[in-house]
């Protein structure tokens, strides 16, 4: 039975799922170490099963969708892990009763980052050095030097950290799955 009185103890029991989250918002904002170890324990379902079970509880729900925002941002491992567990589901649900560019939007298209990731290449430092090729008919004079590729393979590979990019190649046996930087190969 519920306690006697104005409601405050729905208070009561949400307050600490209000501090877990406003806690574990300020861990991981723009630290990718305690992103990742978050995402390690078990924090994106934490989340997302505070969100699901708290449909009509908007300040909840907004609290959630800003602490998912910044265990996700700019971290593919947590992006995956929120796709695996409905992330895009309880995303759109919470940011159909928001107006744009609530936390909720903001969420869900940080959600959606690896699905645009061409634009977002070409939008870094990295794509826009190397934006413009230079033709050399002479094949023989064709070549890439070790310090180019070592800072394209940085580059890819702190990308693949960032995004969660999905292997869309028909022809590889990794199809579907998340793209990373540990078995990456040529045909993805």
């Amino acid at each position: 039975s519920q306690p006697e009185g104005n409601g405050n103890w729905k208070k009561a029991v949400l307050l600490p799922q209000t501090c877990l989250l406003h806690a574990l918002r300020d861990l991981v904002h723009n630290n990718q170490e305690s992103q990742h170890l978050a995402g390690d324990c078990g924090a994106v379902d934490v989340v997302l099963s505070i969100i699901a079970n708290a449909p009509h509880n908007e300040s909840l729900q907004l609290e959630g969708s800003e602490t998912l925002l910044n265990l996700i941002e700019d971290c593919a491992e947590n992006q995956a892990r929120a796709k695996a567990a409905g992330g895009f589901e309880m995303l759109a649900t919470v940011a159909a009763k928001q107006p744009p560019k609530s936390q909720a939007h903001l969420a869900l298209d940080a959600l959606r980052a690896g699905e645009r990731f061409a634009s977002r290449l070409l939008a870094t430092d990295f794509g826009r050095l190397h934006a413009e090729a230079t033709a050399i008919a002479d094949v023989a004079l064709r070549g890439v030097a070790l310090g180019q590729l070592l800072a394209l393979a940085s580059f890819v590979e702190d990308f693949l950290r960032r995004y969660d990019i999905k292997d869309v190649s028909e022809h590889s046996k990794t199809k579907g799955e998340s793209i990373r930087w540990e078995t990456l190969n040529m045909y993805q």
